[in-house]
């Protein structure tokens, strides 16, 4: 299918079928992707998340994102065999998980997020890709998510907001998803949300896997597939300090600057 939507009772598609389409799109939307087991624990994902973690003191969370406890039924989620195959057809063999974590969508954020892509607020190597599973219903009505198929191919467009419209070439994806499906997104892909109109939770689990021989991660190096590639490890809080030492050196240097130029003012006039 052209918009890259597949509807799994017509059909597994092959994963090079799947390749395909991720490369054309920069996004794929798999339909019952998991099967009915997968489903069950997700289901019980979402028991622990409306009854436990949520609303727990434990909870680290913000407005828009859920990072833990993890729900004990899908802890393993990233290891899944029926997703490690999507993400080593896309990567390679050798895999590593950057991160993970929920979006959601409940009484306390029902906001609208604009249109943004995800590479520049990441670390590490460009070559991540991301796996959107919902652990809830995530409908029109509840401010799923949507993507711009074709977005990256215009690589990175940097932080912030982006004005799709003044863009040529893209196209606006979107479905209701469930419990089941699985959408995959390219790191580039412009994708974003309206605001939700009802208050029921919408819980939808964030995937990042990259290369193995990319040492960058979140939370702890996670090797998923193959071998480590790579000795390094870079953790997003040493980026964090490395661009902040780099930000007060440039500070630095530039006030010198100025102070040099002024000093050479203030002698000039003294001459004068």
């Amino acid at each position: 299918m052209g918009d890259g939507r597949w509807e799994m009772g017509d059909g597994r598609p092959h994963l090079t079928m799947i390749k395909e389409q991720f490369n054309q799109n920069g996004v794929v939307i798999l339909k019952g992707h998991l099967s009915q087991a997968r489903m069950t624990r997700l289901d019980e994902a979402k028991r622990q998340l409306d009854h436990e973690h949520a609303i727990s003191g434990d909870a680290i969370r913000n407005a828009r994102f859920y990072m833990g406890p993890w729900p004990a039924a899908i802890d393993d989620l990233e290891h899944w065999p029926e997703i490690v195959a999507l993400v080593r057809e896309l990567i390679g063999d050798s895999i590593a998980l950057y991160y993970r974590r929920f979006l959601i969508k409940d009484a306390r954020f029902k906001g609208s997020v604009a249109a943004h892509q995800d590479l520049p607020y990441w670390h590490g190597g460009l070559e991540k890709i991301h796996l959107f599973i919902p652990v809830s219903p995530n409908t029109v009505q509840n401010g799923c998510l949507r993507f711009y198929a074709g977005s990256h191919r215009y690589g990175l467009i940097g932080q912030g907001d982006i004005e799709a419209e003044r863009f040529s070439g893209i196209q606006e994806v979107y479905d209701d998803l469930y419990p089941g499906d699985v959408v995959i997104m390219d790191n580039r892909t412009w994708h974003y949300s309206k605001p939700a109109e009802v208050d029921e939770p919408r819980y939808l689990i964030q995937l990042m896997y990259q290369p193995s021989s990319d040492g960058s991660y979140v939370g702890k190096p996670t090797p998923i597939s193959g071998q480590w590639q790579t000795d390094l490890r870079f953790h997003e809080n040493d980026a964090l300090i490395y661009a902040n030492v780099n930000k007060y050196i440039k500070e630095n240097a530039d006030l010198k600057e100025k102070v040099a130029a002024l000093e050479a003012q203030i002698a000039d006039g003294s001459k004068a």
